[in-house]
């Protein structure tokens, strides 16, 4: 469709029944223009041996406080505009995670994501995510690595990163509390001149 609405009005949520497809190993939801979630939304009827994606020719759209749960082998939201997740959960219980956009990602207002596998963010020029505390598991982070940044920043509490590996130019955590970076088994890779690594923390 030109433009995909998943509405919750006058609904505590949506359930949206993907079982008749679950003979299928992909299902996805394709919106030329704009695919907007404007309330909580889960994905049922999908298993281990399923993948479910949520694509936008222009951008997604997820409405603060919002949850959305797919419980998939692995769940993507893709679109070539910026993605904002402002105060929502994403949620699988299954699978993976991954987040694609053209230009920017954002995470903020304590937005969270709970995946029971891997979780991807994919973004040329930033990924940026705030919160009262910034705690990445798991996590697989890819900007341009010429260009691109990354940065983290915690109002109160701390910024904790284990399990996760980093590609991009410019990396800046900012923490009002402490940094705890693990990077047992991962990597942390940037390309060209003036690569830089930020950290500030009162303790």
């Amino acid at each position: 469709g030109q433009n995909i609405f998943f509405n919750t009005e006058n609904l505590e949520s949506l359930s949206v029944d993907l079982s008749p497809y679950a003979n299928r190993s992909e299902f996805d939801f394709v919106a030329a223009n704009n695919l907007n979630i404007e309330g909580p939304v889960t994905f049922s009827g999908l298993s281990s041996a399923n993948s479910l994606f949520l694509i936008a020719g222009n951008q997604i759209s997820i409405t603060p406080g919002t949850t959305v749960q797919a419980d998939a082998a692995d769940f993507e939201m893709s679109a070539p505009g910026a993605l904002t997740v402002d105060g929502a959960t994403l949620l699988n219980n299954i699978g993976t995670i991954a987040l694609t956009s053209g230009s920017v990602i954002t995470l903020d207002d304590d937005a969270e994501i709970h995946a029971a596998g891997h979780t991807t963010f994919t973004a040329p020029k930033a990924v940026n995510i705030s919160g009262t505390d910034v705690i990445i598991e798991d996590t697989t982070i890819n900007t341009d690595p010429t260009h691109g940044s990354v940065t983290m920043t915690s109002s109160d509490g701390p910024i904790n990163l284990t399990g996760t590996s980093i590609r991009t130019h410019t990396l800046t955590l900012n923490s009002g509390d402490g940094i705890l970076l693990d990077g047992s088994g991962q990597t942390f890779t940037a390309s060209g001149s003036g690569a830089t690594a930020n950290f500030t923390a009162p303790n």
